[in-house]
Parts: C-alpha cells; structure tokens; sequence
C-alpha cells in the first residue's frame, strides 16, 4: 500500500465516521486541556508570589530589576600589620578590567530583558583634605576621589564647568574636580580653590600631596533625585568628582590609596516569568563564580534573586500537587476516550477483519490508525493548551470549588512546559486507543463472526476477578493509610509528608474504582428483580425495556461504569477541594491565633554603671500604653493582651531547654484566640479554667512534658534574664 492510499483511506474513513471522531476528538483535547492546566496554573500562581517578593525585597531606589556589584581591593589591606602587604598597582587596575569587561558582557545576560540603567563608580578612601591658601579656612575635611558615569545627565550644573578628561603627567598637575553643592556647603569648599589630598609615601618621605581645583559646583536634578539611577544615594557631601580617565590614571600610580569599584544594573523585571526564573538564578550563580575567580573581594551587595531560590522548590511542590490531584480527572477522561475508539473500532471490526483477510499486516493497520488519531492528536496539542488557559484562569477567579470571588484573574500564559504534558498526554492517549486495534486486527472473517456471535459473554474483569482483586488493594491501602495518620496525630511523621503522598489520592480512588465494578455485578440481577416485579404491570414498555437490558447488559456496563464513576469522583474532588481549602484557611488561623496581631514595644533597657564604669544592674523602664484604646477601636468586638518572651526552662537546678513563656489573659484570651475543637483531647476552655483557677499554674506541650518524664503538680522554674519564676 502506498503512502497516499493510506491517506486516502485514513480521510475516507474520518469522514464517514465523523460523528464518532468528533467525540473521540473532544476527549482528547478536554486531556490536553486538564493536563495543560497543570503548569499554566502553577504558572500564573508563583508569578503573582515572585513579584509580590521581589518587591517586598526592594525599593523605589532599587527596584527588583537592580543588581550591585562592588569589587573592594582595599577589604583586605591593613598597612599596619604589613607594609607590603599591598600588590603591585598595575596588577590590581588589569585585575579591575578583566572584572568590568566580565561584568559588562555577561550580568545583562541574568535578566535578558531591556537594560534600563547602568552606571558604574570608583573611589579612593576617605582622606584629611586640606586647601592650598593658607587664608581659608583650615578645618579638617574627609573626602574621596570618585568618578560616576553619567553624573553630567543626571545633575545640573549650579556655577563653573565641568572637569576636563586631561592626562596627568606630574604629582604636580592639578587635577579638576566637580562637587555637589552640599559638599560645598558642609565642608565650605570654594570654588576655584585647590585642595590638597594627601598620597602614599615612604616612610621618613617628605608628605606628597595631588592637587585638586575645584572647578564646577553641581546639583542633582529634582527629576533624578528619587529615580532608580543611582549607586549610592545623593547628596553627596563628602566627594571629589573626576573624569573616568582620570581616575583610572590616578589609580594604577604607587602613591594612591586602595580603592573600591561598584557596577549598578537596572533592568526592566516586568516581562520576567516564573518558569524563567530557574535559568536566571543559574545565570547569576555563574556569573558570581566567574567574578570570584576574578576577584576575591567582589561582593554582590544588591539583588533580590537569590531570596526567590525557595519559590523554585514551592514550583515544584505546587505542580506535584496538582498533578495528584488532577490524575483522577485525567483517569476519567482517557476511559471516555477509549470507550469512544472502542466505538470506532467496533463499528469497523467487519472491515478490519476483511482488509486482514485480504493480506493487510498488523503493522498496516497499526500505521493506519496511528495517522487517523495522530491528526485527531495534532488538533488537540494546537487547541488544548488554549483552553487549558481559560480553564486556569477560572481557577484563579474561585476561592474553592464552585465559589467564584470577584478578584482579578490570575497573570496566566502557555509557558514550554505546557507543550511537554500536552505531548505527554497525546501519547499516552494515542498509545491507549491503539491497544485496542491489535485484538480487532487479530480477527479474520471467521472469528469476527463467532465473536459477534458471543457478544452477551462477561467481561473480561468479571471472569477474572479483578474487582476482588482491586478491593484487596483497596483495604490495604486503607489500612496503611490509616497508619500515616496515626504516626501524624502521634507526631512522628510531618504533615506535609502525607498531603504530597500520592496514595493519599489514588486509594480512595481505587475505592471508588472498585465500589463501581463490583456494584456492575449487582446492577442486572437488581434489574432482573424490578423486570419480574413489572411483568405483573399491564404496560409492556418497561417491563420489555428492562428484560432487554438484563439480557444484553454487558453492553451498557461500560457505560454505566462511566456514569458511576464520573459522579463518585465529581463529589470526591469538590470534598477533598473543600477539606485542602478549609485546611489552608485553619493553617493561617492557628499560625496567628486571631484576626489581627499588633505588636507593639514599651519595654526599654537601660544598665547603671558604678564609679569605676563597672555595670551593675540592667534596669528596665516600662511605658505601658493604656489598653483599653485598642478594646474601643471601631470595629472590634474583642481584644487582649498576650506577652511572649524568651528564656530557659529548668527542673530543679538542671537547665532543660531553650522556651518561650506566653502571658495571656485568660477571660480575654478566650473570647478572642481562635483554637479548632479537634486539635486538643478538651476544649481550650477546659485548659484556661485551669489556669484561671490556680495563679501558678502554666500549660506545657506534650513533648516536654513526657521528654522531661514531668507529672501534674510537678515546679518547673522559666529564667527571664536574672529572674527566675516558678510555675506549677
């Protein structure tokens, strides 16, 4: 057979089944839709947490695009300890060089989005700076030597010029200098003064100094001043302003100070997506390790990717989850889909079994099918994913099952994980309805007929006890799981352990799988007794519709099979959506304990010194606000006051344990904290009659208090500082 006759065979046939195609066609494409979602969601959900981090992370100077990186030559240097300490200037410069060109080149790479900004600066150390007339004023001055790129933009110049990019050949030169009118102002700078800043000499050297003219007085622009441009904020009080050029000539001289370099990036973060972000972390971790091979004092002193490390692995939690729980809807949909190319094959087995007895291979007949679902697949990866889209934004538009809220949607796309599980989920779709083509393309005319002929024989789960066999599975499944949460409530397992444990989804589904097959069984001897009890009714409809039934009932089974299942594990998913919902909310409670939690602090210390300066005793002054102003805010219908502190927990005069004591109010405390009935054997209130009832009495946890081998009556003594209190 040509490869165009089977083209022309697989259209023909797609046509003249069309109906049946168009079901199997929806299948697959409410698979990839289902299967799609899984990363859309978990897209959209973890880009609204990286930005609302990545801004509580920065500033309006440094917004989450802002990357600072310093490169201290001088972190190391103590002249004190070591002369020689210092390396040779003009190794440390081309050290310098080959780090900016490293970084120029490759941090822009990190974010791969607009540069914004960049800009860069370099300075000396700070330095007694004194002026050149004896006449002015002689006060000491600590300034530095620096160059900032771009400062002509982002400044306006208030009086003289700016600095010239001449080359210094002698100590003698005077290099022109720019400074901020504050500077002018806080260390009475003149203007077409020269200043003389100290440089490194020798020991019993006659002290040499650079000369520095004041020859321009700037002012940072009103525009500028609170824009995302600078490496360190404005004003600048205590700074010398040179051209680049010039620095660097001053800097790879022997008779200049150590220095420090800074590069500052600002790139554009909006279009940064979540399934971006593990490739951005890698890029910035090779580009902190080539700059440490560089150099050793390079620090990266502004960046908020690495604290968005965690939200990688939150990724992948997330999106194991929702696999889990999206596998018995996916179960669901690929038997729909089987059973609607089990339809197909059925109506066609008379024809497979006569294109087999005219000499077509299985491999033919395989090929054949493969193309006719292949494109009913091609369909679904183009159109899947788009829906899977809509279906992920009416997620993020509900706060549980069937409650929609009135919030924006959330920021979906259709990232490249998406394309994978589409692909993933054609497959295995493809794969599953051509499992079915090798028993039909086995038949010969012959067969065929003596199958047809056999039509009403069981099924294949019902010879071969596979529903018992499921059951069995089924309980032990149960009882392990019953053992986890035992180990849970015991408080030898996490929690967190269980709710990713896939059984804790998948065997209440093998339950529900196998409550439906073996209710298969029963379901035609119940309609065989309500048939009988209708044989008795004058109406002949009912009574013949039902015997027909019990008679060809292996060919509804299927069906029913369907039915019962996408019901049992309709109320299942919304049940389990609800519990993990109404868990999350309790999670949040129990974390804070109320509605609102203030903390506020009146406690200060202060220590009182004897004569000879020695500390006596650390005192501390209290200033309780009243705290009937919060009990009258608008609004609230219950306050109370809760003091924690930290300290020791000892048993006699053995120190147990690091704790922490909480003071509250009983008769306050219950009215306000919330506490789930099932969390203790008794009920909170039972705990804080206690309390209310012997002044000394504390509460302990159950770990302590069987670690310790405690019994009820039993002083335990909590250390605060020097104090020592006592509780029963």
């Amino acid at each position: 057979m040509s490869i165009l006759t089977v083209f022309w065979m697989v259209l023909k046939q797609i046509m003249k089944n069309w109906r049946l195609e168009l079901i199997l066609l929806f299948g697959v494409i409410l698979a990839v839709a289902v299967s799609s979602c899984i990363p859309i969601y978990t897209e959209g959900v973890l880009q609204m947490v990286m930005m609302d981090r990545w801004k509580a992370g920065s500033s309006s100077s440094y917004p989450p695009g802002a990357i600072m990186i310093s490169d201290e030559q001088w972190f190391d240097y103590h002249p004190l300890l070591s002369e020689n300490q210092w390396r040779d200037q003009e190794e440390a410069f081309q050290q310098y060089l080959d780090l900016d060109k490293m970084l120029q080149e490759s941090v822009p790479g990190i974010f791969n989005t607009e540069l914004l900004h960049f800009s860069k600066t370099g300075r000396t150390n700070k330095e007694a700076v004194r002026p050149l007339d004896q006449g002015e004023e002689q006060r000491k001055r600590f300034l530095d030597i620096c160059f900032l790129t771009g400062l002509e933009e982002k400044t306006d110049l208030v009086s003289g010029r700016w600095y010239t990019t001449g080359s210094i050949q002698d100590v003698e030169d005077i290099v022109e200098v720019v400074i901020d009118e504050n500077a002018a102002y806080d260390m009475n700078l003149k203007l077409n003064n020269i200043y003389l800043f100290p440089l490194l000499g020798e020991k019993y050297e006659e002290d040499k100094f650079l000369q520095l003219k004041v020859v321009g007085i700037f002012r940072v622009n009103k525009e500028m001043y609170n824009s995302p441009v600078w490496i360190e904020r404005p004003p600048f009080s205590s700074s010398f302003f040179v051209s680049e050029e010039v620095f660097n000539e001053l800097i790879v001289r022997d008779d200049t100070r150590p220095y420090k370099y800074t590069w500052y990036w600002n790139m554009d973060y909006r279009p940064v997506r979540f399934h971006q972000l593990p490739r951005m972390i890698e890029r910035f971790n090779r580009v902190s390790a080539k700059a440490a091979n560089i150099s050793s004092t390079v620090r990266f002193t502004q960046s908020s990717l690495a604290g968005l490390k965690p939200l990688v692995e939150q990724g992948k939690l997330l999106e194991r989850l929702l696999l889990i729980l999206s596998l018995p809807i996916l179960g669901m949909i690929f038997y729909y889909t089987i059973l609607a190319a089990s339809l197909t094959i059925q109506k066609r087995s008379n024809e497979i079994a006569l294109l087999r007895s005219r000499g077509a291979g299985l491999l033919q007949l395989l090929v054949t099918y493969l193309i006719e679902w292949g494109t009913i697949g091609f369909i679904a990866f183009v159109t899947g994913p788009y829906i899977g889209l809509i279906i992920a934004r009416l997620m993020g538009a509900s706060s549980g099952f069937l409650e929609f809220v009135n919030r924006d949607y959330i920021p979906v796309i259709i990232p490249p994980d998406t394309y994978f599980y589409a692909l993933l989920t054609i497959a295995a779709a493809v794969l599953s309805c051509l499992v079915l083509v090798i028993p039909a393309a086995g038949e010969s005319i012959v067969s065929y007929k003596q199958k047809v002929a056999r039509e009403n024989r069981k099924p294949v789960w019902q010879r071969y006890y596979i529903d018992f066999i499921l059951l069995i599975f089924s309980i032990y499944g149960y009882r392990e799981l019953s053992k986890e949460i035992a180990s849970i409530q015991s408080g030898a397992t996490a929690g967190s352990q269980l709710m990713l444990d896939p059984l804790l989804f998948i065997i209440p589904v093998l339950f529900i799988a196998t409550a439906g097959l073996l209710s298969l069984r029963i379901i035609p001897l119940i309609i065989r007794l309500v048939s009988i009890l209708t044989d008795t009714l004058p109406e002949v409809v009912l009574s013949v519709s039902l015997r027909q039934f019990f008679r060809n009932s292996t060919q509804y089974l299927p069906l029913i099979f369907f039915i019962i299942m996408t019901v049992s594990l309709g109320i299942y998913s919304s049940s389990i959506a609800r519990t993990l919902n109404q868990n999350f909310i309790d999670s949040i409670m129990y974390k804070n304990g109320a509605e609102l939690v203030i903390s506020e602090k009146w406690t200060f210390e202060a220590s009182s010194y004897g004569a000879e300066g020695q500390m006596l005793e650390s005192a501390a002054t209290v200033y309780e606000p009243p705290f009937y102003i919060h009990k009258e805010l608008p609004g609230v219908r219950a306050a109370a006051r809760v003091m924690t502190k930290k300290g020791s927990v000892s048993i006699g005069s053995s120190i147990r344990r690091n704790g922490t004591m909480m003071a509250i109010d009983p008769v306050d405390f219950a009215r306000v904290t919330w506490f789930r009935d099932d969390l203790a054997e008794d009920h909170l209130y039972s705990y804080l009659n206690l309390l209310i009832s012997a002044e000394q009495a504390a509460l302990i946890n159950r770990e302590f208090y069987e670690g310790a081998r405690l019994e009820l009556g039993d002083w335990i003594t909590f250390g605060v500082g020097r104090k020592d209190i006592d509780f029963c």
